[in-house]
Parts: C-alpha cells; structure tokens; sequence
C-alpha cells in the first residue's frame, strides 16, 4: 500500500523537466550554500539554508497559473518571513511547545524583542556614523540574498526554461563568495559539473515537448545517449576546473578598488558590519584597565574558569569618590553576558564615541544616586573606564560598547587620569520586591536567561531547592536566597582546574565545593538564570575604605567579579555571592518577605546546606588499577613460566614446542609420536632454511634442543621414572626466541607470496 502512494505521488508530482533536473538544482544550490557557510562570515551564517524552501516553493509556483508579478510578490514575502523566523527563533523548541500557549508566546515575545533590539542597535550605530559588530543585519541579508538566488534558480529552470540565466547569478554569487572568502576551488568546480549537466537535461526536456508536440517519434535510447554526453562534457569541465591554472586578479582588482568610491564604500562597510568573519565568540582578555588579547595576567582576566588567579600586592590605581561611597561596592569595568559553558565571552556590540561632557544615553531608573570620582590608573596603560555603578558621564572623549540599543557593556578611553560621574542602585529592598519579571523588557529576557545546554539539571534542580518560588515569592528575594546560599561555600585560592568535560558550575557546586570569585559569581548567575532571572556577570575591582586623606587604594588582589540583576524599574542590582567578601551595603537588606501560608517562617527561610560532596568515583577505582595490572602480569608470567616440577615442565616445554611447529606451518596430529613429530620438524626446518630470509637463522642449531625436549616428553610419557624437567625447559628457553623469529619470518614470506601471486592474477 505506500508503496502504490509513494509510486502515485511520484508520477502524480514529477515535473515536464523529471526529476533528475530537480535533484541537479538542489544539488547545486547545496553546494552554494554548502561555500557560503564553510567562509563563516557571520555566527548566523546558517540561515542560507532556510533557501532551500524558497527553491522547493518556486518549484511549486512554477507550475501553477499565476502571473511573475503575484508569484514574486508571494517568493519575497515568504523569504522575508522565513529569514526572520530563523534569524530570530521565533520557532519554540518542543518542550515549549508542549508546555501550552503561555511558555509559546513568551518565547516568541523575548526572541521577537531581542531580534529588535539588536537590528535597531545596528541601526543606531549607522545612523550615528559610528561602529557596529552585531551580525544580525549582515545575516539577514545574506540570508535573503541566498533565498532570491534560490528562487531564481528554480524560476528560470522551470518556468522561463532558461536555466543558465539563473546559474550565472549562482555562478556569481559563488566567485564573489570565493574571492572574499578565500575558499577553496572544490565547490566551484563541482557547480559546474552540476550546472552543465542540468543544462543539457533541461534542454533535452524541451526537445522531447516540441517532438511530442510535432507528432515526431524517437527512441527512448537517446535518453540515455544525451545523459552519458552530457557526464561526459560535466566530467570534462570538472577536470578543467581543477587543472586550468587559477587566473591571477590582483591587477584588475587594484583598479577597481584604489577608487576613492570603492574606499568610502569599504570604509562605511567596514563600520556596519565589524563583526563580520568573526564566526566565533569573542573571547576577550581583559586585563585591569588593558585592551582584549593581553597576556599579563591580572584580574579582570580571561573568564574561562579554571585556574585561580595570581593575586599580588601591586597598586593599580587610586580613587576619589565626591562625598564618600554609599557602603561597600565595587569598581565595573565590563559585563559579560553569554555563558560559554567554559567561561564568559561578550556578544557583538556596537561602538559609540562620545564627547568629552556628555552624558550617556543610558535609561533613567529609580532608586539611583550620582557619584562624582576621579581616578589615576598606575599600572601601565589604561584603556577601560572605571566607575562606581554605572558610568553617565567622563570629562573626556570615551568609546562606549553598547549591546543592542541601549544596553551598555564597557567604555573606554585613552589615558591614566579621568573623572567621571556614575550612578549606582539605592532602592530599598521592600522596593525591589515590587518589581516582577512580567515588566522586564523582551530583549533584556531574551539576552539575560539563556544558558547552553551542557548544564547538568541537578543545577537546575539546587537553584529551584535553594530560592523555591513558593517560599520566596519575589525575584528580589529568589536572588538573596541564591546569595546567602552561596556564601555558605567556602573560600580558596587553591583550587584544581575541572577535569576535561566537565561544566565548570556544576563542579564548583557538587564536587570542587571551594573557590574564587569567579566561580561563585557564575555560579549565582546561571542559578538565577535558571529561575527566569535576567542575569549577567560583572567584573572589575572591590571598592575599598578611603584613606584619612579620602583616597582610595586598589591593588590587584582586588579584582573581582560579581553578579548583577535586573529589575524593572530599577535597571542591574548588584550581588556579592562570594564568601568572606562584603555585601554592598548601598540598598538595605530588610526581612525577607514570607508566604502566609507559611507557619514555620524562621526556618523555611535559612538557607539549605551545600550538598554533599559527590564521591570521586574514578580515583577509587583507579586504585584497583595497580592490583589488576599485577594480577594480568602474574598470570601473564605463569603461563609463560609454570611452576618448573618433575610432572609438569616437561610436558609444558613439549606443548610450547607443538604450538610454535603450528606457526611454522607443520601438521601436528593427535595420532603421531614425538619421534615422528621431531623428525617432521626437521624436514620443515630444513626446508625453511633454503629460504633467503632464514638462512641468517642457523637452524641447525635448533636440532639438540628439539631432541631433548622430545626425548624428555618421551621418556615422561612412556618411562616410570620420575626425571627432572629442568633439562626440557631449559632446552625451551634456548631455542624459543630463534623459532619466534622464525615464524615471523614464515609469515612475510607468505605475505610476499601472495602479494607476487595478486599481481600474476
């Protein structure tokens, strides 16, 4: 029965060109895309896949009655839908989709706000002539620039019946993607194998309609004729594709591009679309005050967790805050926001350069104070901007690194000395209760709480024991109870890095149970992320007591990290999750708010202890290792030297002697006697011999010892008396190396052998 459907929808769907030529067009759009996305110009570079649907929906309208203007109209619509689909994740995975309409709708509204945010972060930095390395924009049309290609393709093979004008824009689109990308030549070549055979079937297809309209018969066999033809010339053309030498465009390329247009063009390109050819997630180094990529390694340092930093005594530079610091806070430096499963990377950003005095287009929230501080950075060179909560304005030139529209992640500037005024959270918590995530903006949702898959669910699972939304029915008190919770772990430098695959939260939290900064920070951030929380990390230096003259003091030993959340409202509430370490004393930390229907209230609200520790399973068994190392040699050892008595070393050396006649190629049967087995050995002996490779052996030399072996299971097997077995062994051992040899040289003989005999044949 579905054999029948699937033989009807076959006929029943087979276009007038077959469906050969259906197969070549999606061949060789795959192997467009397949160029495309081996250049990796951007992360989202895999949206050009999304083209094959636009192909396999051309191919639909082309058969149907409708005009080019309507079926165009319906082609663009569809791939502007499709590429936004992707670009943005607007489609929910399963368990979303199975969760009901509430979990779809704010997946879709998160995602959809995100994919605004950072097309209109893009945006803005145009629009202000500034720089930008968000992707989404480069993606979005390379995406549709693919599907239109896709489309074109299908249309002019289908429906225009004119399929070189469609391959000629794929043939393009591949050069240029080529000469940019700098790829190799393999996919070029295999287009126009495919191109050039889809051509021929194409044209073929057309020949047979205006026979069969015309009334004029052929043979089927021509068929057949035109598609070994036609492999023939796509073969041909592949060959020279590989063979002709590569054309050399450095003069007609200099030409075009010393143009002062081509250079404004590059310039502006340059600008908009930074990030592009940066497939993979910026890793960035910083070092205090120090650019991305350097190497000396003081905090804020490379966020891959592993090993501790080495904290040291040496001033990195002095403070003065204008009326004194509102409590214990910290100095922000950079915010990272995507969790790598390793460590913390930044996403792409757009560069705004502001002037000296301006203030920064950041977002006006409640609960905030202005602080006035000036700064002398004293170790090297300085590049970021260091302030006291959020930065509003510096008394010089600064670029600030925006995400999306106006999510600020770092400034810097040029320079060891500034002044700069901040604001930082005050809000007390009975306000930041009050705040819930229903009013948090979509983008923030989207950017804040997603979290790779390779977190192990008993994460998941703590943070859900630690801050039970039943019990604390806030996200302002969610986030205190993963705070406290975490401070319960203790404090340590000396920590070991997380062996290879392991997620570095997760053993921090059940195994290493000990650590620094950077772990309790993360640590707090992915819990919270979890609980729907928009998280992020920060990092930069612990504020420290002014001195009697109000300077204040930082060393290297004072970097740090810390976490931040948003609330609605009040904009990033920082966190001090790390042991021994001060909570900022900038807001107050009033009782916790309780459920009524909580009767023990004072002990639902002390934190849960630190789960114990998981057994370290592989070291145990690792100790069993050396004990069956010992037994597999010792076993290894007696079968190789028994326990050398009168009863049984003779019979063992006569035993290893039969088993080594074996690999000699000599017949051992049950029936024959050890006289008779010697006296065959010989003869195999002597016959070995006479060849090239054991000549050098001296056999002959082998000949007392195999008698005595013999003579020795002779007497043993036919004697009453008991002889000792020391004279059979230590024949054995005489002569067991040589016949190993032996067989060794009997085996590349009948390699060699068949080896002649194969080349005969």
């Amino acid at each position: 029965m579905i054999l029948k459907i699937i033989s009807w929808a076959w006929r029943r769907f087979q276009p007038a060109e077959g469906w050969l030529s259906v197969f070549l067009i999606l061949s060789i759009t795959s192997v467009v895309l397949f160029q495309v996305t081996m250049v990796k110009w951007v992360p989202e570079g895999s949206v050009v896949w999304a083209s094959l649907l636009g192909l396999l929906l051309a191919l639909v309208l082309t058969k149907r009655p409708l005009g080019w203007l309507s079926a165009w109209s319906i082609l663009l619509a569809y791939g502007l839908v499709f590429t936004t689909l992707w670009l943005a994740r607007l489609y929910p995975p399963m368990d979303t989709l199975i969760a009901g309409w509430s979990p779809v709708a704010g997946h879709i509204r998160q995602n959809w706000g995100l994919f605004l945010d950072r097309f209109g972060g893009w945006l803005t930095a145009v629009l202000d002539g500034g720089s930008s390395r968000e992707t989404i924009v480069f993606a979005f049309g390379l995406g549709l620039i693919a599907w239109l290609l896709a489309v074109y393709a299908a249309w002019s093979t289908f429906r225009q019946r004119r399929p070189l004008a469609g391959l000629m824009a794929m043939g393009l689109a591949l050069a240029v993607n080529g000469y940019y990308g700098d790829v190799t030549l393999e996919p070029v070549a295999l287009f126009i194998g495919l191109a050039a055979l889809l051509a021929a079937v194409v044209h073929f297809a057309d020949l047979e309609r205006s026979w069969g309209s015309k009334g004029i018969d052929y043979s089927n066999e021509i068929r057949l004729d035109l598609l070994v033809n036609s492999a023939g010339i796509a073969l041909t053309l592949l060959a020279l594709a590989y063979l002709v030498p590569t054309v050399n465009w450095d003069t007609l390329s200099r030409l075009v591009l010393n143009r002062p247009a081509v250079h404004q063009a590059e310039e502006m390109f340059s600008r908009a679309f930074a990030g592009v050819r940066q497939p993979d997630l910026e890793q960035l180094r910083v070092e205090p005050g120090g650019d991305a990529g350097s190497t000396a390694g003081e905090l804020p340092r490379n966020y891959l967790l592993g090993q501790p930093p080495e904290l040291l005594e040496t001033v990195v530079m002095t403070a003065t805050v204008a009326g004194g610091s509102p409590g214990i806070t910290h100095w922000r430096g950079i915010s990272y926001d995507i969790y790598t499963g390793r460590g913390w990377a930044l996403s792409a950003e757009r560069v705004e350069t502001v002037s000296a005095n301006q203030t920064l287009s950041i977002p006006a929230y409640e609960g905030q104070i202005a602080l006035d501080q000036t700064i002398d950075w004293a170790f090297g060179d300085s590049t970021t901007r260091y302030t006291l909560g959020y930065p509003l304005q510096f008394d010089q030139a600064v670029s600030v690194y925006w995400r999306g529209q106006d999510d600020m992640s770092r400034v810097r500037g040029e320079g060891n000395h500034y002044s700069a005024r901040s604001s930082i959270a005050v809000a007390p918590s009975d306000q930041l209760r009050q705040a819930n995530l229903a009013a948090v903006p979509p983008a923030i949702m989207a950017r804040y709480t997603t979290l790779p898959e390779s977190i192990p669910e008993r994460v998941h699972e703590l943070a859900r024991e630690v801050a039970d939304p039943q019990i604390y029915l806030s996200p302002y008190d969610q986030a205190k109870a993963l705070e406290r919770f975490l401070r319960q772990y203790p404090y340590s430098l000396e920590v070991e890095l997380p062996p290879a695959g392991a997620e570095p939260v997760d053993y921090f939290l059940f195994d290493l149970q000990s650590g620094y900064c950077d772990y309790y920070a993360s640590a707090m951030v992915i819990m919270a992320r979890g609980l729907g929380l928009p998280a992020r990390l920060a990092a930069g230096f612990l504020a420290q007591p002014a001195g009697e003259d109000g300077v204040q003091t930082i060393r290297q030993i004072d970097g740090h990290s810390w976490a931040e959340i948003y609330f609605t409202g009040y904009g990033w509430v920082e966190f001090e999750p790390t042991a021994t370490f001060p909570v900022s004393s900038a807001f107050d930390s009033s009782p916790i708010e309780a459920s009524p229907s909580n009767e023990n209230i004072e002990g639902q609200f002390s934190p849960p202890p630190i789960p114990e520790k998981t057994p370290a399973r592989w070291p145990r068994i690792l100790l069993f290792v050396p004990l069956v190392l010992i037994i597999a040699g010792w076993y290894y050892w007696r079968r190789r030297n028994p326990r050398l008595t009168k009863e049984d070393g003779t019979i063992w050396a006569y035993h290893r002697l039969l088993h080594r006649a074996k690999q000699l190629d000599q017949p051992t049967p049950l029936s024959q006697t050890p006289r008779e087995f010697e006296a065959a050995l010989f003869g195999r002996l002597e016959t070995m011999e006479e060849g090239s490779l054991a000549r050098h052996l001296n056999l002959a030399k082998l000949f007392p010892d195999i008698k005595q072996v013999t003579a020795s299971f002779e007497t043993h097997q036919y004697s009453r008396q008991k002889l000792d077995s020391s004279p059979a062994v230590d024949s054995w051992r005489r002569i067991r190396g040589r016949l190993w040899l032996l067989s060794l040289v009997n085996r590349l003989s009948q390699m060699i052998a068949r080896t002649k005999t194969g080349t005969e044949t």
